[in-house]
């Protein structure tokens, strides 16, 4: 099972990695400045293993939300992690 982490400002710059070599789109949503600044509001949260980045959040209802997994390559297997959570 995945296991998140805080983002903090000590490991956010891991997240920046991942999306300068694996998202090709200029959205502001994949920046680490992004979940630096919301990760108190929203609860943001990243897992990494087997070269994917996992983050998740809080929606306005309490829910747990996912955003669409970081990884090169096909993500199926990344999705069903997210599923299997």
């Amino acid at each position: 099972m995945l296991r998140f982490e805080k983002i903090t400002d000590e490991n956010v710059r891991l997240l920046g990695g991942y999306f300068e070599r694996d998202i090709s789109s200029v959205i502001c949503d994949y920046t680490y400045g992004t979940f630096l600044i919301w990760r108190d509001y929203y609860g943001y949260e990243y897992a990494a293993e087997d070269g994917v980045l996992y983050t998740k959040a809080d929606d306005f209802e309490g829910k747990t939300a996912f955003s669409f997994p970081v990884a090169a390559g096909d993500a199926g297997a990344a999705l069903d992690k997210i599923s299997d959570y």
